[in-house]
C-alpha cells in the first residue's frame, strides 16, 4: 500500500516538474547584445597631489591611514570592553563577540 502511494506521489511530482519546465521553456526572450565603447581613462588628482609624488609615497600614506583607523577602532572596542558585561539579550552577545573572544 505504501509502495503504491510512493509511486503515485513520485509520478505526480515528475508530472509537475515536467509541466513547469515546459512553461519556463516556452517563455523565451530574445538575447540583446550591445557593444559598449571603451571608457576614456582620465587620471584623477586630489587637491594636494602633485605630479612628483611617487606611487610608493601614496601607498605609504594610505597604509598609515588604514593603520591609524584600525588602532582607533581597537581603542574604541577596548574602552567599551572595560565596562561591565550586559546580563542578557543581544547586548550580551555583542559584548562577548567584541570583548570575550578578542584575538588582538
Amino acid at each position: 500500500m505504501e509502495f503504491e502511494r510512493n509511486i503515485r506521489l513520485s509520478a505526480i511530482a515528475t508530472a509537475l516538474l515536467l509541466g513547469a519546465s515546459s512553461v519556463v521553456a516556452a517563455s523565451r526572450e530574445p538575447l540583446i547584445v550591445t557593444e559598449l565603447t571603451d571608457p576614456a581613462l582620465v587620471p584623477l588628482s586630489g587637491p594636494e597631489s602633485s605630479k612628483d609624488q611617487t606611487l610608493d609615497d601614496v601607498t605609504a600614506r594610505f597604509s598609515l591611514a588604514i593603520a591609524q583607523a584600525i588602532q582607533s577602532q581597537q581603542r574604541t572596542i577596548e574602552q567599551a570592553c572595560r565596562s561591565r558585561a550586559p546580563v542578557e539579550g543581544a547586548a550580551q552577545f555583542d559584548w562577548q563577540a567584541n570583548c570575550a573572544y578578542r584575538r588582538h
